[in-house]
């Protein structure tokens, strides 16, 4: 159990840390099928982010869908998570191994450290998987995820009505403050992909 506060949490990234799965087990606990205790795919998935350059391109595609992770962490960054994996902790993420292909799935939890961040912040976050955000392929799908949800809905037209819906859950709250950022943050993105250029091989 976790105590509350001081709760201590201590991470680490997802990497390789040998070959046994005891060494694994208390930083990357399996949350189900515990009975077969089978740390396998998940330590070939970290030990592949150990790597780089073209090596950590070719090995990380057959081990996890790289599109996906880059759709997620467009969405973490724009929000500005201040309390994630890559973004102020080691922690906050879940990890899936999708059956059908064998591939994992990221899911961020515990977000409630939203608009946190400076809206100037690096879209790119530290850990091994912003080594492979940073592979140009990897990174043109990041970019056009980013500016997908900022078309769609990560904008203050669209976000306008959320704030007045949700503060009438929570008495006292006011969350119109979130406007200002999420167009800030939604501009500086925008900017930074701008002038990346990297539209072209």
């Amino acid at each position: 159990y976790k105590n509350p506060n001081p709760d201590s949490v201590v991470g680490t990234d997802i990497q390789n840390l040998g070959d046994d799965k005891e060494i694994y087990r208390y930083n990357f606990m399996i949350k189900n099928h515990r009975d077969a205790d089978d740390y396998a795919p998940f330590m070939n998935f970290a030990k592949t982010l150990s790597l780089s350059g073209s090596a950590l391109d070719q090995a990380t595609r057959p081990v996890m869908d790289v599109n996906e992770w880059m759709r997620v962490w467009a969405l973490v960054t724009l929000c500005g998570v201040g309390d994630s994996y890559t973004f102020g902790n080691n922690h906050n993420l879940l990890m899936y191994l999708r059956p059908s292909d064998r591939k994992m799935l990221a899911f961020p939890v515990d977000m409630d450290f939203s608009f946190t961040r400076s809206a100037t912040a690096a879209l790119v976050g530290d850990q091994n998987i912003s080594k492979v955000i940073n592979l140009t392929p990897n990174l043109r799908l990041f970019y056009g995820h980013i500016v997908d949800l900022i078309n769609s809905t990560y904008n203050s037209t669209y976000m306008a009505r959320w704030p007045d819906h949700y503060d009438n859950f929570c008495p006292g709250q006011n969350f119109t403050g979130s406007l200002s950022y999420i167009q800030q943050r939604g501009d500086y993105a925008k900017s930074v992909i701008g002038a990346a250029n990297i539209n072209n091989p």
